[in-house]
Parts: structure tokens; C-alpha cells; sequence
């Protein structure tokens, strides 16, 4: 996702946005995506971050299937572009 590989867009990474980091952001078309890690899988204190990440249309993966999956994690990226109308 970085140095424009995913079809010529422009991520930033770690843009900060309230109180929370974002793995990848971009602005063009407002595209979130975040990656996370095993300390979130069964935190229940990260209710209210995942609520507002959800409020947000924020794509989320773990890191492992970022890892593992690149061409998965891209393809999703790329169907919400095309959902944009970007």
C-alpha cells in the first residue's frame, strides 16, 4: 500500500485521527484501513474503539492476514475504491 503500489493511490501511514492511530489512510476518498493486532482480539475494553472504527467504514484485518494474505487484504482495499466510485 505504500509508494503508491495499489493502483497508483496515495496512502499515508499512522495518520493520527482522535485518539486513535490508522495503519493506512487515503484521503482522496476518505479509505481507512487498519490493522490489528492479537491484543484486540478478546479486549473487551476495545468496545468503544471498535464501535467507532465500524461508524467510520473502516477496513480492518489482523496483522497476520496483512502478513500472510497481502493479495486478499489488497483486493478488499480495492473493491471499497471501486464501491467509492474511485
Amino acid at each position: 500500500m505504500r509508494a503508491r503500489k495499489l493502483k497508483g493511490r496515495k496512502f499515508r501511514r499512522q495518520v493520527p485521527l482522535e485518539r486513535y492511530i490508522l495503519d493506512f489512510v487515503w484521503l482522496n476518498a476518505k479509505l481507512i484501513v487498519h490493522l490489528d493486532g492479537s491484543q484486540h482480539a478478546d479486549n473487551t475494553s476495545n468496545k468503544a474503539r471498535d464501535a467507532h472504527f465500524r461508524a467510520q467504514g473502516v477496513l480492518r484485518f489482523w496483522n497476520d492476514e496483512f502478513e500472510r494474505n497481502l493479495d486478499f487484504v489488497c483486493l478488499a482495499t480495492l473493491d471499497q475504491l471501486r464501491d467509492a466510485g474511485e
